[in-house]
């Protein structure tokens, strides 16, 4: 049986916008006691600020358990409750997907390149003799130019992306791809140098 919050209308403020809930009327549609989590869906489909990323405020006090019965939170009519989280953004969610998958990439490239460095350093230590070493330094100077155009890519791949001003998140997460992509083709590069010079005649 819907819960006695009278025909109180409550404003939501999120984001310098207001958005009106009826409890009364949402008390009705719930058709049993009208509890936090009721109220904070009804703010979901309102504000589109998913539930688990609301933080909702009355009277200087979070709404934080979700079973408690609106009834007791003193809401009256006009009363306001502020509303604090991130609208959910398909744009934005689906760019921080692709931010996903490139950072996948950027990591193996930098693992190709540990396991490059790695044979350098065998060879360098003298794991392999003469005739293995001239045919492994090319193969190893062939990857680390291939690293470094698969680096060189996904930065033209990062740098083409247009983000909306929000996507903050995602900006940061460029942001931090582009310095990691720029320090692996510099690690690479140095790579490069060296099988060079490994490959001189002694």
């Amino acid at each position: 049986m819907a819960d006695d919050v009278g025909s109180s209308t409550v404003q939501l403020i999120h984001g310098g916008k207001k958005y009106s809930i009826n409890l009364s009327a949402l008390s009705g549609s719930i058709g049993d006691t009208l509890q936090v989590q009721h109220l904070a869906q009804e703010v979901e489909r309102l504000t589109q600020v998913p539930v688990k990323g609301q933080k909702l405020i009355h009277k200087g006090k979070s709404l934080t358990d979700q079973t408690k019965e609106v009834s007791s939170l003193g809401l009256q009519n006009g009363s306001k409750i502020m509303v604090i989280g991130k609208r959910f953004d398909i744009e934005e969610d689906e760019m921080m997907m692709r931010m996903r998958v490139i950072e996948k990439d950027v990591n193996t490239q930098s693992n190709k390149l540990t396991q490059i460095r790695s044979q350098m350093q065998g060879i360098s230590n003298g794991f392999l003799d003469a005739d293995l070493q001239k045919q492994t330094l090319p193969k190893l100077e062939k990857q680390t130019a291939l690293c470094i155009e698969d680096c060189s890519r996904l930065l033209e791949l990062l740098d083409g992306l247009a983000l909306g001003e929000a996507m903050e998140e995602v900006k940061t997460t460029r942001k931090k791809l582009v310095k990691q992509i720029q320090r692996i083709i510099d690690d690479a590069d140095k790579s490069k140098e060296d099988l060079q010079k490994m490959a001189e005649p002694s």
